[in-house]
Formats: C-alpha cells, structure tokens, sequence
C-alpha cells in the first residue's frame, strides 16, 4: 500500500509497577528485574502527520502540561522513526504533535509508551508485516520498558523488561478493579543514580519470587497488599517530607509507594477512600499545584 499522507491519532497510556524488585546487575549494563506492570488510565495524546512527498525529516512539537521534554534524536518518537524508516524504506517526512498529560522522569513509562505506540502504528499503517518475536526486539531498542505497551493487559515483567508473561484472567480481572492516586512532587529522580544506589542492596531473586508469589495470593483472596518496591527505602530516606507523607497516610490506613525508579507515588484508594481529603493531604504536605491524579488500573 502506498502511502502519500495520513493523520494518524494515538492514545499513549502511562504504566505503573505494582511490584518492583531489582535483582541485580546485568553484564550489558542493565539490570534484572521482577516486577509486575499495569496500564493506567492516564494518557498522552499523539498526532503523527505522515507525507510520502515531504522531505525525509522528523520534526516533534510538544504541547500540554509537561511539554518541556527533549524533542531531539534522543526522544523516544525519533528512535521509533529511524527504526520504521530502516525497515520499511519510507523515507518522506514525518511530523508528530503530543499532548503531554504524563509527568516525565515519573516512573510512569510516559516516553516508552509514546515510541512503542508511535513505532506500532507507523509499522501498521505502512503495512510492515513482522513477528512479534522481531517486534519486541525492535521495541527494546527504544527502551527497557517499550516491550510491555505493546500488550493491552497487565503483564510480569523480568530481564530488562523485555520478559513479558501473561496473567491468568482472574488476576487481570482483580487488577482492572485497583484504583490509585497519582502524584509527582515537584522533583525528579534520575534513574541512573537511583539503580546505582542499588548495588549493594539487590533483591536476593529466590527473595523476589517469593514476595512477588504473595502478592498475587493477596490479589486474588481480594486482600489489600502493600506495594513492594526496591526503590522505596531509598527515596523515601533521600526526601523527607515523601518519608513523612508516607507515615501521614499510614496512620490513615493508606499505602504509599513509588509508581517505578522516578520520583512520583502511588496511594491505593480502597472502597474507604475520600479521594478529595486525600488529595487534599497530599497537596498540603507537598504543595497546592503538584501534579495529582486518580486513576485505575487497565
């Protein structure tokens, strides 16, 4: 099929980790992960203007809340371009709009989510037939954690992120029924320093099985479960007001965690909820303006 022009509308979903164990580090760099991901629904919207007869070129316009986001080479979207380029052939010029609704340096998976579904529609929309098995390889070169937003369901995640295992359907269902506030303080954490820190503390992976087994028991007896995360010890000792947080909502009955490696966190809203005192908790203790956010899971 040759394409001459096309509009082409994306949904792009943030992702949260409801569990998170680091069990050590790999011999390309990366570390190995346990962990458990869901979609949220919570998105950046994305506008991709295809012409076969303009220049062979990449121009990306972001609009939005957090708009501030690289829009050189190094940006998701544009990696996802060159790949589709050197596989597909297509060389005319390829504009992209987003709207971005998804903090980034969040642990929210906002730029893996936009290159995976910029790479997927590109691929479909130039009907570039492939495997799934050379797709996820393409995907994994964008990013650790582009693999999972080519599935539509919760996934467990291990390697790099590149691992991806289905859920029976009772565990998908009890997930699709969690519901979270989101929130991002007014920093960020590098992801970088944040596994760095990690060296001398790796999850033991007999340890995170064990942990990540309980947590699935828990799902599905309908018990509430505290979210596991390798990162929140870490973090929460690094800025204290998240530390003090954390111990408000405690003595409320509320869990806190962080969502991945970024700086932004996570209460489980259970059927006891007031969603609006919790917000209102959250913003005095952290600031009138953050980026605050009830979701559900997907």
């Amino acid at each position: 099929m040759e394409i001459r022009q096309r509009l082409i509308k994306i949904f792009s979903p943030a992702k949260i980790n409801l569990f998170l164990a680091i069990t050590g580090r790999r011999k390309d760099g990366f570390h190995n992960l346990h962990s458990l991901f869901s979609h949220i629904d919570l998105y950046d919207r994305i506008l991709i203007d295809m012409d076969l007869d303009g220049p062979s070129s990449c121009k990306i316009v972001s609009t939005g809340i957090f708009y501030k986001i690289a829009l050189d080479k190094t940006n998701t979207m544009a990696r996802a371009v060159d790949i589709i380029r050197k596989l597909t052939g297509f060389d005319g010029s390829i504009n992209i709009n987003i709207h971005k609704e998804i903090p980034p340096y969040s642990g929210l998976g906002g730029g893996s989510s936009n290159g995976t579904h910029v790479f997927l529609s590109l691929l479909r929309t130039l009907g570039h037939s492939m495997a799934k098995t050379e797709i996820l390889k393409h995907l994994a070169k964008i990013g650790s954690d582009c693999p999972f937003f080519s599935k539509n369901t919760p996934q467990l995640v291990s390697g790099r992120g590149e691992i991806l295992t289905d859920l029976g359907k009772s565990y998908v269902a009890k997930i699709r029924n969690l519901k979270f506030a989101v929130f991002k303080p007014k920093f960020d954490i590098n992801t970088a320093w944040a596994y760095a820190q990690m060296a001398n503390g790796y999850t033991d992976e007999a340890k995170a099985n064990e942990l990540l087994a309980k947590f699935l028991h828990n799902l599905e007896m309908g018990k509430h479960s505290p979210i596991y995360n390798d990162f929140n010890s870490l973090v929460f000792e690094r800025h204290l007001e998240l530390k003090n947080l954390k111990k408000t909502l405690a003595d409320r009955g509320f869990y806190m965690s962080l969502t991945g490696s970024g700086s932004a966190c996570l209460v489980h809203l259970n059927s006891h909820a007031d969603w609006h005192s919790i917000s209102a908790l959250i913003k005095a203790k952290l600031g009138q303006d953050i980026f605050i956010r009830s979701v559900t899971c997907m």
